[in-house]
């Protein structure tokens, strides 16, 4: 079932830093989202596969393809950007995980980190 979503819009947001277990702040900007829609566009164009798990927690990063799998909602599809938004279709096969989306699953979003096409 393909469920659009919105990822992120501009604003500030705090976040812990991983490597250090500080708060963060992330501004994101009209130009941040359009770079984030155009190099996740990249990924998927270049055959690559983006899991959206169910939450972006550091302590429990999924770490074996077991995991990977137990704690992945769906995949990105594709990106979208409205109104300085970005939006993902993501793909859900689980019918009571999309139906809660975003509602109650809030923080499923897709993984984004670097992306160097080689």
């Amino acid at each position: 079932m393909l469920v659009e979503k919105e990822i992120i819009s501009p604003g500030t947001y705090w976040y812990t830093e991983e490597a250090t277990g500080l708060p963060r702040r992330l501004t994101v900007t009209p130009e941040l989202t359009k770079y984030w829609h155009d190099k996740g566009s990249a990924m998927l164009s270049a055959g690559l596969t983006i899991p959206v798990p169910f939450e972006h927690d550091f302590s429990a990063h999924p770490m074996t393809p077991k995991d990977k799998l137990l704690n992945n909602g769906g995949w990105l599809k594709e990106y979208r950007l409205r109104d300085n938004k970005l939006f993902g279709v993501l793909d859900i096969q689980d019918e009571e995980i999309a139906r809660k989306l975003p509602r109650t699953i809030r923080w499923t979003s897709p993984w984004i980190n670097s992306f160097t096409d080689g």
